[in-house]
C-alpha cells in the first residue's frame, strides 16, 4: 500500500494507528522510525497515534508524532509509574484505570501468550513479583481492542525484526491485530512513504 492510499482509507475522525515494535532497533534504522512518525503526523489531520511508551520503536516513531503534535499521541502504559522518567508531553492511560475482569476479550487475546498460566493470578489482584511479566502482555492486548473508553485500534504499523519476526512483544501484538482483522504494516511497507513522502 502506498503511502496516499493510507492517508486516504486511515486519516479519518476515531481512526487510531498503533506505532510499535521491536526494543532493539538497529543504529541505522532509528532515524527512519522518527522520520515516519513526523511524516504520518504532518501528513495527516485525524489519525490519532497509540504506542505502549516501550524505549526503542515505540519511543522513536512516537517522537516524530511529538515533533507535529504530541496531543495525537496517547500511550497505553502497563502501571502508572512505567518509566515515569522518560515521558514526554503526551497522553498516557494505565491498565491501574481499567476494570479487567475473566471474561473480557482483552483477557482471551492475552491468554494465547506464553505467560497465560500467571494471568489469573494477577486478576486475582495479586500484585508484584511474577505478575510484571504479565502487565506488558495485557497492555500489548489493551492497544489493539482497546477497553471501556478506549476505541480498537483502526490499524498498525510496525517495526520487526526480520530476522526473528516472531518472536517478543511486538509478535504478539501482531498476533492480536490479525486475530482481530486489523491491518499491519511492518518496514517492508512503510519504508517507501518515506520517500513518497518527499514529493
Amino acid at each position: 500500500m502506498h503511502l496516499e492510499e493510507f492517508i486516504k482509507k486511515f486519516d479519518h475522525p476515531g481512526c487510531v494507528i498503533l506505532l510499535v515494535g521491536k526494543r532493539k532497533v538497529k543504529p541505522t534504522d532509528q532515524e527512519t522510525l522518527v522520520q515516519l512518525g513526523e511524516l504520518l503526523a504532518r501528513k495527516t489531520t485525524y489519525m490519532t497515534f497509540r504506542s505502549g511508551n516501550a524505549p526503542g520503536a515505540d519511543e522513536l516513531f512516537c517522537s516524530g508524532v511529538g515533533m507535529i503534535d504530541p496531543a495525537r499521541v496517547l500511550m497505553v502504559i502497563p502501571e502508572e509509574t512505567h518509566r515515569k522518567k522518560h515521558r514526554k508531553d503526551y497522553t498516557f492511560v494505565s491498565l491501574d484505570e481499567f476494570n479487567i475482569l475473566k471474561e473480557d476479550p482483552v483477557v482471551y487475546a492475552a491468554k494465547k501468550h506464553k505467560t497465560k498460566g500467571l494471568i489469573d493470578y494477577y486478576l486475582a489482584g495479586n500484585r508484584g513479583g511474577y505478575t510484571s511479566k504479565v502487565t506488558p502482555i495485557l497492555r500489548d492486548a489493551v492497544k489493539v481492542l482497546g477497553h471501556q473508553h478506549l476505541s480498537p485500534a483502526t490499524a498498525a504499523v510496525v517495526y520487526i525484526d526480520p530476522e526473528k519476526p516472531n518472536e517478543g512483544g511486538t509478535a504478539f501484538t501482531i498476533g492480536v491485530c490479525r486475530d482481530n482483522g486489523v491491518p499491519v504494516f511492518d518496514q517492508q511497507v512503510w519504508i517507501q512513504w518515506l520517500s513518497e513522502g518527499k514529493s
